[in-house]
């Protein structure tokens, strides 16, 4: 469970940037960017650390943004203070109150924090899923569950993703996890082990766990103004290069062929990101795995660039251009037809699923 342990410290992240912070440097402490470090807290990097590498997808095209711990950085006792304030979890001082306004507001245990935060992750999670559940499938024939009744499977997915919701929950909040072993309930998330599933029961984990975490701390704050064990050792092995800095940053690739992160995001490209985020986030959080989220983007461009030369040809038979010498009526014109083929390419090309 090192990985969902990981992810609890980070929970405001993607789960794809959590699966690389956890490769690079399982025992990770507080993260935050270089420029962050210095500007939020006044602290610097030592010389020669070592950064660790995520996929950006803020940027038109995907970029490695890197992060560095707070161990290698340096400064006053003042900054090292405003670095900790972000660290917080439910103290037992602040349970009685907790549980009463979850009490009150969603009808949860009043009595014990355990089955209070249960019943908060299975509740988002009924929530959740009950708009996403259905895109569950097995696609991979090798899989144990290939074949299976779906129905069947996406109960079983369901489980574990409120299992693992509830258990990002409880490590960030300080809560023993004893009961997740007691019970039994990972024992078979082999099963989903394919990457499509595997990306899938992570995002939607933490889909479910942000928001629960985020209202707990914010309950744990209101009441302030009013009154384990992991490897040390990183999963992968990595190279590192010496920056202008002096930092070591991870020879990380977002694509095999690095052309592809080269060469700039074009409209169709970007379009098609900004699609399938809110509407596909497991999808593309699968395509950074695989190494081909710019491939991807690279493909949509050029076939979207192809069919929109043959629609403007089509167009200009239909809608000819004016019998006139006049530059800027031709130049009008010659816009009006772009602008349509184009529209006709985002909703054949673009606004698609890939």
């Amino acid at each position: 469970m090192g990985l969902l342990s990981s992810v609890s410290k980070y929970y405001k992240m993607s789960f794809d940037k959590n699966v690389l912070i956890y490769v690079q440097r399982p025992d990770a402490g507080l993260l935050a960017t270089k420029a962050g470090w210095e500007r939020q807290t006044g602290r610097y990097l030592k010389a020669g650390s070592k950064g660790i590498g995520v996929v950006d997808m803020n940027a038109p095209k995907a970029t490695l943004t890197y992060y560095f711990d707070l161990a290698d950085t340096r400064g006053s006792y003042e900054g090292f203070r405003k670095a900790m304030s972000a660290v917080w979890s439910l103290e037992r001082q602040y349970q009685p109150e907790v549980l009463r306004r979850f009490h009150d507001r969603f009808g949860t245990d009043s009595d014990n924090i355990e089955n209070c935060l249960c019943q908060l992750a299975s509740m988002q999670a009924d929530l959740f899923l009950e708009k996403y559940l259905s895109r569950v499938e097995v696609r991979d024939e090798d899989s144990v569950l290939y074949g299976l009744p779906t129905e069947a499977v996406q109960e079983e997915f369901a489980k574990l993703v409120s299992d693992s919701a509830a258990y990002i929950i409880f490590k960030k909040c300080g809560i023993g996890t004893e009961i997740f072993e007691e019970t039994g309930a990972f024992e078979n998330i082999s099963h989903f082990g394919s990457l499509e599933l595997f990306m899938g029961l992570g995002y939607y984990a933490c889909a479910i766990a942000r928001p629960v975490l985020s209202e707990i701390h914010r309950q744990i704050e209101e009441i302030k103004e009013g009154a384990g064990d992991m490897s040390r050792e990183p999963l992968a092995k990595l190279e590192y290069r010496k920056g202008e800095d002096g930092m070591l940053y991870p020879n990380l690739r977002i694509s095999e062929n690095r052309e592809h992160d080269r060469r700039p995001a074009g409209m169709f490209g970007t379009r098609w990101k900004d699609y399938m985020q809110p509407k596909h986030p497991q999808r593309l959080s699968e395509l950074i795995a695989l190494g081909q989220i710019n491939e991807m983007m690279d493909k949509v461009d050029a076939e979207a660039e192809e069919k929109k030369e043959v629609l403007i040809q089509q167009l200009l038979k239909v809608q000819p251009m004016p019998e006139t010498e006049d530059t800027l009526e031709r130049a009008g014109h010659m816009e009006m037809i772009t602008r349509q083929a184009e529209e006709i390419v985002l909703q054949e090309v673009a606004y698609r699923f890939r």
